[in-house]
């Protein structure tokens, strides 16, 4: 069913900011994981490999940040592609992007 479906995650919420500077609804730690979660889909772009790391990463809810590997790797992602993105430029760009497409939004 995959193949019928264009599914676009966007990982940010009601956030405000961009790049490393950014301040989220319920605190940094879910900046955090829409961090890690929008590096899983700029990494991994077919919906097929990053949605299973982020509906694992969201199961856990709260505590999702102690999971991140474990998810990648239930996933059967790369950890260290994911961490790379998450610690680097990249991260900055990708929350970036996701900030100026929900910015977007009509109504936002």
């Amino acid at each position: 069913m995959a193949e019928h479906i264009e599914y676009t995650e966007v990982p940010y919420g009601n956030a405000q900011g961009s790049g490393s500077n950014v301040q989220c609804q319920h605190g940094p730690d879910e900046c955090k994981g829409n961090r890690y979660e929008c590096c899983a889909i700029q990494t991994y772009p077919n919906s097929t490999q990053w949605y299973p790391f982020i509906y694992c990463m969201e199961n856990y809810g709260d505590s999702m940040l102690q999971h991140v590997q474990d998810c990648a790797t239930t996933a059967q992602l790369s950890y260290d592609k994911i961490e790379a993105c998450y610690s680097g430029p990249e991260g900055d760009k990708c929350v970036t992007n996701a900030a100026a497409a929900t910015n977007n939004l009509n109504p936002p």
